[in-house]
């Protein structure tokens, strides 16, 4: 089963990173556990907001991945999410965006 992510405002917050960090920790605003046992790996979390997500709109060809022929839409982070405490990863910041190869926020 493909299982997508989204930024559906307002039903959850808007940054993406703070939807990983949430798909990521599975801890109530209050800092508890929130069924631990649903948390996913990083890896599997930037999947869903990718490749699925792409996949779950019929754009897998378009979309998804930055592969020759696909659209590039990414952001540049100020760290490496797979090297900070995942507990952290809120507070990635995005250094800049790219849309269709070009830049529109930030600096490569």
């Amino acid at each position: 089963m493909t299982v997508p992510a989204s930024t559906d405002a307002p039903i959850v917050d808007y940054p993406p990173l703070s939807n990983i960090h949430d798909m990521v920790n599975r801890r109530t605003a209050s800092g508890a556990d929130f069924v631990p046992e649903e948390r996913i790996t990083v890896d599997e979390a930037l999947h869903a907001y990718t490749v699925a997500s792409a996949k779950a709109s019929h754009q897998e060809h378009e979309k998804g991945s930055l592969s020759t022929g696909r659209l590039a839409d990414f952001v540049v982070l100020s760290e490496d999410i797979y090297a900070v405490d995942p507990t952290s990863i809120k507070d990635i910041g995005v250094t800049a965006t790219v849309i269709g190869g070009e830049v529109v926020h930030g600096s490569l």
